[in-house]
């Protein structure tokens, strides 16, 4: 298969974690937040058709090539924290033995720190619990 400029994000599975703009070595791919929206913007005339890099470390498959208009710029706006509600990076739970990726948990950094404190103190066995 002949690769393309075009680049397609799916952005239902984007994490935003931006895996892809910190491996983009052409600097064809590049990524800015305003605390709300990941930006992730596209120069297609930086990008080498050939490279893949971004599509192939995806740990969601959320990029891909293909035909059709290219986009220069996507807004991905952050979900928000399923605890407190904040904006938030979906947190991606590592599952089974090969250290695959589960299904995108949104979490803020404080929560997620506070989920795993607890998840660590329960699978302790005789810890002790504090008075309540």
């Amino acid at each position: 298969m002949i690769a393309t400029a075009t680049l397609i994000l799916n952005p239902e599975k984007c994490v935003r974690c931006e895996i892809c703009t910190r491996l983009c070595w052409s600097g064809a791919l590049k990524g800015e937040s305003d605390g709300t929206a990941l930006i992730l913007r596209f120069l297609p005339e930086f990008c080498p058709k050939e490279c893949r890099i971004c599509i192939d470390k995806c740990p969601v498959w959320a990029l891909s090539r293909g035909p059709g208009p290219q986009k220069k710029e996507w807004h991905l706006k952050y979900p928000q924290c399923r605890i407190c509600g904040r904006p938030s990076l979906p947190y991606l739970p590592l599952v089974g033995g090969g250290g695959t990726p589960g299904p995108a948990e949104p979490l803020c950094p404080t929560c997620r720190r506070e989920l795993g404190a607890q998840k660590l103190e329960e699978a302790a066995p005789g810890t002790p619990q504090p008075a309540g």
